[in-house]
């Protein structure tokens, strides 16, 4: 289950490509409508109804919003200049170590009893952009640590320092 919605990311950002989405404008009012996802999948949520068939139309619908969202932002230079640039650097550290960041905070917060569905997204979503992202700044500072997230970088510098 999990490597399908991995491919649905991986297509996505290929159709985006192919099909030039990047600049394409995206109307408020379709970004509104696919918004309507976070009330409908947080009163889902709540009253138990979610089933394995709804699951994957919430996250299809989840993904839209994001996608859509983002796209919006940048397309209104929302985001300070080089931000996207910035984020793309830490990409390879970020879907690494996501979850191996995320996890431990969220069991954290389970052995403490706060079952908020909130406060998970809020420290799950910080945990898993933050945590990588200072791993990676660590990382890059040292060759051998590198070789985990830029391994042609990593062995290009190792041969230009023997040579």
């Amino acid at each position: 289950m999990l490597l399908g919605w991995i491919n649905l990311w991986f297509v996505l950002g290929m159709a985006f490509c192919f099909f030039g989405m990047v600049k394409a404008t995206v109307p408020w009012k379709v970004v509104a409508l696919l918004g309507l996802f976070l009330p409908v999948s947080a009163i889902l949520a709540y009253s138990g109804f979610i089933t394995t068939g709804l699951r994957p139309l919430l996250t299809l619908w989840g993904v839209a919003f994001s996608v859509f969202l983002f796209l919006k932002c940048s397309k209104e230079n929302w985001f300070p200049q080089n931000t996207v640039k910035w984020l793309a650097k830490w990409t390879m550290p970020i879907f690494l170590l996501h979850t191996i960041c995320a996890a431990p905070f969220r069991a954290l917060l389970l052995k403490q009893g706060i079952y908020s569905v909130e406060l998970h997204w809020i420290v799950g979503i910080a945990a898993s952009l933050v945590l990588p992202i200072a791993i990676g700044w660590v990382a890059e500072r040292s060759v051998y640590l590198n070789f985990f997230f830029a391994p042609l970088s990593t062995v290009r510098m190792v041969r230009e320092v023997k040579a």
